[in-house]
């Protein structure tokens, strides 16, 4: 089906917007500090991701999204 289609790909997209986001402020705690000295930051991260399973992406989308709900929920 068309829609689904899009729709899925519509969620994929947010879904790599978002963790080269959060990869951008939290690159240490996922990826080795040595591949920084020879690429640019946004190149490791995006190669990062581009290494990803469907299914880790989206495992680490939920943990982030869960971790900043409660920070957020905490703090009020």
């Amino acid at each position: 089906n068309h829609k689904k289609v899009i729709t899925n790909t519509n969620k994929a997209k947010k879904i790599i917007n978002d963790l080269f986001m959060y990869l951008l402020k939290n690159s240490k705690k996922h990826i080795s500090g040595e591949l920084f000295k020879k690429k640019s930051k946004e190149r490791v991260i995006s190669d990062f991701i581009a290494g990803m399973t469907d299914r880790y992406a989206i495992n680490l989308h939920k943990k982030i999204k869960w971790t900043s709900y409660l920070i957020i929920k905490i703090n009020l």
